[in-house]
């Protein structure tokens, strides 16, 4: 998709071009062309638009993916599965291993107990 408008976009920069150099050649109407390009009924601002839409997009995806991931340790905080404070501030700066933490409070590596009492009470 990207690659697809990144095309059209170039061949709609060289379009302008050619409007340009007709336009400065004389062999065009000047003023038409400039006014169209201005007011935006000319592609290249339009292209230029739809790019920077697609690159927001692909930020709110990332960041939704984010907070999905932060969903999850809030869960496991309240149920004393996990760091609540630590895992929270580590996720919500990408930088979380939730599984490990998991893996390790299952298996006894961890001290459970001591986490949902600071979690609960608010220390944590």
């Amino acid at each position: 998709m990207i690659a697809v408008k990144q095309t059209e976009r170039s061949v709609n920069q060289d379009h302008c071009e050619a409007d340009r150099e007709d336009c400065e050649s004389g062999q065009a109407h000047c003023e038409a062309n400039r006014e169209e390009y201005e007011s935006g009924q000319d592609h290249c601002e339009a292209d230029r638009k739809d790019v920077n839409q697609d690159r927001i997009i692909v930020k709110q995806t990332s960041k939704s993916v984010n907070q999905d991931h932060c969903e999850a340790d809030r869960q496991e905080c309240e149920s004393g599965q996990d760091h609540c404070e630590a895992d929270l501030e580590e996720c919500e700066s990408g930088q979380d291993h939730c599984e490990a933490d998991l893996e390790e409070c299952e298996s006894g590596q961890d001290h459970c107990e001591a986490d949902l009492e600071e979690c609960v009470s608010g220390h944590d």
